[in-house]
């Protein structure tokens, strides 16, 4: 049994559903995302969505908490070829991917390029500065698919409605996946304008450059129409 906590200040005086769909909809997100790169797929289909899907067993007030179990129906018929997929590691894969968005997006705002070297039983070596670190293949996948997820979780925190965001396994000490007031900018990736200029060889299209009024039994005067 696993558990979804929000707490902060719009929660003091009951639960206010569009903050409170906006946090569940984005750990929906990070769980289906986890879920469609351990299966190799694009979109979660239908018959997918019936076989697995996070069901809450309860809810409590104050802070806003939910108990859930990550269900996944028939496995054996639904993915033939990943004979080893189960909730464990659907959770395992999820919460590798958020410890390494939290390395990579630090190391980048700390001015560190990140190295990848791909190994041959599919892991990836992840190199920041000094620091190396050992992922599956397929949780570099999912980090990049649920940076957005992510994004939107801080946002909540960063807009002063919510403190804390965490994930977990019930009744754990310390929740595998924690977003508090420090990690706001954590998942912000620094953008840089680039200031060598580039010189470019083309036409800029403009629809009167070429305007000409033509009536009833008249032909063009252009012989040479450049769109």
């Amino acid at each position: 049994m696993y558990e979804f906590k929000i707490d902060g200040p719009a929660l003091k005086k009951g639960i206010p559903l569009h903050i409170t769909v906006s946090a569940l909809d984005n750990f929906q997100s990070i769980i289906d995302k986890t879920f469609l790169v351990y299966n190799n797929s694009k979109k979660l289909s239908p018959q997918n969505r019936d076989k697995f899907q996070l069901k809450a067993q309860s809810f409590t007030r104050g802070s806003f908490i939910t108990h859930f179990e990550i269900i996944l129906a028939d496995a054996q018929l639904m993915l033939p070829l990943i004979a080893a997929l189960c909730p464990q590691n659907i959770w395992d894969y999820a919460k590798s991917a958020f410890n390494l968005l939290k390395l990579v997006c630090g190391g980048i705002q700390n001015g560190q390029k990140p190295s990848y070297q791909y190994n041959n039983n599919g892991d990836v070596n992840v190199t920041i500065g000094n620091t190396k670190n050992n992922f599956y293949g397929q949780v570099i996948q999912i980090g990049q698919s649920v940076l957005t997820d992510y994004q939107g979780l801080t946002s909540l925190i960063k807009s002063g409605k919510l403190d804390h965001i965490s994930a977990g396994y019930k009744n754990c000490k310390e929740p595998d996946i924690s977003l508090g007031k420090n990690d706001i900018n954590t998942f912000d990736i620094p953008t840089k304008i680039q200031k060598e200029h580039i010189e470019i060889d083309c036409e800029i299209f403009d629809f009167n450059k070429y305007r000409e009024i033509i009536y009833k039994g008249q032909k063009s005067s252009y012989s040479n129409w450049k769109i």
